[in-house]
This record gives C-alpha cells, sequence and structure tokens, in this order.
C-alpha cells in the first residue's frame, strides 16, 4: 500500500480540529447578539459552543492523533498534529494580549487598571 501524501497524513486532521476550534470561538462570540432578543437560547448557545471550544483546544490532540493515525503519519507527524490547535490557540491569545495591554483599561473600570498594574505589571 502507498503511503498517503504528507496533505492527508498530516493537514487534514490537524484542519479537522482547527475546523472545530474556529468554528466553537466565532459562535461563542456571536452568541450574546444571539442572546438580544431570546436570552435562554444565546445562554445555550454560549455554553455549548465553549464545550466545543475547550474540547477543540485541550483534547484536540486525542481527537486529532487517531485521525493522522489512521492516514499513515508518523510518530513525529503525529505529536505535530496534535499540537497545531493549542499553539495556535496560544498564538491568537498572545497577538491579544499584545493588542490589548492592561494599561488600555476603560476609564469606568480604572480601579482594575491600578490593581493590574500594581499586581501583574513587571517593573524593571
Amino acid at each position: 500500500m502507498a503511503r498517503k501524501t504528507f496533505y492527508k497524513r498530516v493537514l487534514v486532521p490537524a484542519g479537522i480540529v482547527l475546523f472545530l476550534m474556529i468554528l466553537s470561538i466565532n459562535i461563542y462570540n456571536i452568541s450574546p447578539v444571539l442572546g438580544i432578543n431570546h436570552p435562554g437560547l444565546g445562554w445555550m448557545i454560549s455554553n455549548v459552543s465553549a464545550l466545543f471550544m475547550f474540547v477543540s483546544i485541550w483534547f484536540g490532540a486525542f481527537i486529532a492523533h487517531p485521525l493522522a493515525y489512521r492516514a499513515g503519519a508518523s510518530m513525529k507527524e503525529r505529536v505535530l498534529v496534535g499540537l497545531v490547535t493549542p499553539l495556535v490557540w496560544s498564538a491568537k491569545m498572545e497577538s491579544y494580549w499584545r493588542s490589548n495591554p492592561v494599561k488600555n483599561v476603560r476609564n469606568n473600570l480604572s480601579f482594575l487598571r491600578e490593581l493590574a498594574y500594581d499586581k501583574l505589571t513587571q517593573k524593571s
């Protein structure tokens, strides 16, 4: 039996979990808008999408690893597939935190800005 291509061994399993993560993040982000007219529906959609987001990010390796294994991926490729989703999530959050630092807290939450600056800022 011929070995499958890199695309089928690595990119498809990682892409499935990554797609689930991106879809659940976007549904989670729009759930407050859906909850304006139907609060119960918005709450339910928010919780279900948060569950799928959590599962895809932190348990994504348990989903992608067997998919890659069945596609004939080597051990290195399976580890790579398992790390793709958490690394993408970490990069996304790092870029968000860099674009919205603690010092940019809203004016009506100035007490939070001072507390965060005192407790969370590394002074050199």
